[in-house]
């Protein structure tokens, strides 16, 4: 089991985003595979294109990965850490990061050092110089707040199965209770309907028609005790909808029910609520002709007409290869990748 099949990654990402920002220590979290899961936030040359990049660093650097727990002090002289992250005793990854010295380098043991890697000693100098320097009580009190959190933020909505297996209702795509227009309605996890909720009853308000991509009651997770192979496998054959009301349309995120699927991309179909008709968005991204030219996905609704879409820095930099015009828009013209994500807060009229 992997942190990624329960947890929900925009937000952890938010996490280790506003730590890496508040204490200038890097992080990423890892699978358990030992490949990363995240975005890496502070990382240094000193560390990842210096040390690690050369042949022997390599080699310590992984020995280091290997043996070491907690906050350590690794074969380059700087403090870094270990957090394995668990789940019901579960290990489900961990989170590592670090880069940082406890106190003023003395520089002639690092010109020995990058003699001994095999690194330009000058090079490797003016990156030491740029390496944050931070004390031990903070670096320490820094981790364990980190792994406080990352160790309780994701078990939430959890229930038991028979065979005492811990199930979560996780993510944006599982929480189906909104309102709108002061109405209270809802949309349970697995069925089609969605309710208008009454003091006396759940009187149906859409009916979305899933017919052979909604997933078949005998394929539910809980049904199958908790067997994530026997309920993935198929998984990619089925559809879990997203759902944004609005006064004119209803948005449709959707993906398939194969979470763990890193090429599985959102898509997007919109409902006309007047003409009662349902289209389905070609490359499932909203097209913005308005100044700043970013395309728009329904993230999530902020209230009856103002949805929220955010794109991470390195992604628009991305779009911004193919239209340079994006950068042009007065708000993105000082963009760099290691910003904060940007929000598109769209107004329907």
């Amino acid at each position: 089991m992997e942190i990624r099949e329960f947890a929900d990654m925009h937000k952890l990402e938010k996490i280790l985003s506003n730590w890496a920002l508040a204490t200038g220590l890097a992080v990423t979290v890892k699978g358990t595979d030992g490949r990363d899961i995240s975005r890496s936030y502070n990382a240094t040359d000193f560390c990842t294109k210096l040390t690690r990049g050369s042949s022997e660093g390599s080699v310590r650097c992984e020995r280091c990965d290997r043996e070491e727990k907690g906050v350590y002090r690794c074969h380059a002289g700087l403090t870094d850490f270990n957090i394995p992250l668990e789940a019901d005793g579960i290990r489900v990854g961990a989170a590592v990061g670090g880069q940082v010295l406890s106190a003023q380098p003395e520089e002639g043991r690092f010109r020995h050092l990058a003699e001994d890697l095999g690194v330009d000693e000058d090079k490797y100098i003016d990156a030491l110089r740029k390496v944050n320097v931070r004390s031990e009580e903070s670096i320490k009190a820094a981790v364990e707040l980190l792994g406080e959190t990352l160790n309780t933020f994701p078990q939430y909505d959890q229930f038991t199965i028979a065979n005492g297996l811990n199930y979560y209702l996780w993510g944006r795509y599982d929480r189906y209770l909104y309102s709108f227009r002061e109405e209270a309605c809802c949309k349970e996890y697995y069925n089609d309907t969605v309710f208008t909720v009454t003091p006396e009853r759940l009187e149906p308000r859409y009916i979305l028609d899933l017919g052979k991509y909604k997933i078949p009651k005998e394929r539910r997770f809980e049904v199958l005790e908790g067997n994530w192979q026997a309920y993935s496998e198929p998984a990619q054959a089925y559809l879990r909808p997203d759902f944004h009301e609005t006064t004119q349309w209803v948005f449709l995120p959707y993906t398939s029910w194969d979470v763990t699927n890193k090429d599985e991309l959102p898509r997007l179909a919109m409902y006309d609520k007047k003409k009662g008709a349902c289209y389905k968005v070609k490359n499932n991204r909203i097209i913005n002709d308005m100044q700043g030219s970013l395309p728009f996905y329904p993230e999530t609704r902020i209230s009856d007409d103002v949805l929220l879409y955010f794109l991470e820095a390195p992604e628009v930099m991305e779009l911004a290869e193919d239209d340079p015009s994006i950068l042009e828009y007065e708000q993105l013209k000082n963009l760099k990748e290691d910003d904060n994500p940007v929000l598109m807060i769209v107004y329907l009229k």
